[in-house]
């Protein structure tokens, strides 16, 4: 699926079959990132983020020796400027796994707009 990029907002183009599933825009971003899935601690930075989810990259460089935490897996990340959010990994990709947000609608539409005041 192509992407259309305007500034530095990321909207995914529709294709054939209906378009992306995604409620909100991705926003790129470098914040800094603690990830914590009950075992362990790692560091890391947002690579975009939504108000529904965001995209994280560690920054060990040690993922054949410490794996991101597997889909399905419930995590805690304190973000630099947002603070504390709780999680659940949805995918592994790249270097790092993309998450989910546990939050309502509302706090997600809250999120949102404070992404795009920043």
């Amino acid at each position: 699926m192509e992407k259309a990029t305007s500034g530095n907002i990321i909207r995914p183009r529709f294709d054939e079959h209906g378009g992306d599933k995604r409620r909100f825009d991705r926003v790129p971003s470098r914040s800094a990132v603690t990830i914590f899935d009950g075992e362990r601690c790692r560091e890391g930075r947002v690579v975009d983020i939504s108000g529904n989810g965001a995209l994280l990259c560690m920054d060990s460089g040690l993922e054949a020796l410490d794996p991101p935490p597997e889909p399905g897996r419930y995590v805690d990340i304190d973000m630099e400027d947002l603070g504390y959010i709780g999680a659940q990994a949805v995918r592994c990709q790249d270097g790092g796994f993309a998450v989910n947000f546990d939050i309502g609608r509302y706090q997600s539409l809250e999120l949102a707009l404070q992404i795009k005041r920043n």
